[in-house]
């Protein structure tokens, strides 16, 4: 039996058949399913916190998957190209990178810089909508082309940081 080769074991599906469906995906869209590509997307769709490239890093290599930056950044441009991942600056002008393409909403702590997804209904998204059409017409000189709503707030590991500072100076 022939041993099989880097290449094939990089490739191979896991058990639970992500691996696999990622490699179709890149595929569709032009891109090779790279081991260091399919770490960088598997890790984004897995997280909730939109990371930035350093704290990707910092994930992968907790994971056994330890990329140099200039491996990360290439992936992750590639994947903003074909549209499998969004960027978007945050308060503090920092990218962060979003697998999740759905139109939503995001929560950001102003302690610790987390973002999360924030879950919407109906009548916040036609509201935000409404913000898009207003600017529209209201400046003539841009067109609009997304609207996105970010909730500043602390979050709860923040906030309970600051109960126990707060009981810790008493």
């Amino acid at each position: 039996m022939q041993k099989p080769s880097r290449a094939t074991e990089a490739t191979r599906p896991t058990d639970d058949g992500i691996s696999g469906r990622l490699d179709v995906e890149l595929h569709r869209r032009g891109l090779r399913a790279t081991p260091a590509r399919r770490y960088v997307l598997s890790h984004l769709r897995l997280s909730t916190d939109h990371p930035t490239v350093e704290e990707l890093m910092t994930l992968l290599a907790a994971h056994g998957h330890p990329l140099s930056a200039a491996t990360v950044y290439q992936n992750l441009e590639r994947l903003v190209e074909v549209g499998l991942v969004s960027r978007f600056l945050d308060d503090r002008g920092r990218y962060r990178f979003d697998a999740d393409r759905s139109h939503h909403h995001h929560l950001a702590c102003t302690r610790c810089t987390r973002i999360t997804n924030l879950e919407t209904d109906a009548p916040v998204t036609e509201c935000v909508g409404q913000v898009a059409t207003e600017v529209t017409i209201a400046t003539r000189e841009w067109r609009v082309e997304d609207v996105r709503l970010v909730v500043l707030g602390v979050c709860p590991v923040c906030q309970q940081a600051e109960k126990h500072s707060v009981a810790a100076s008493r």
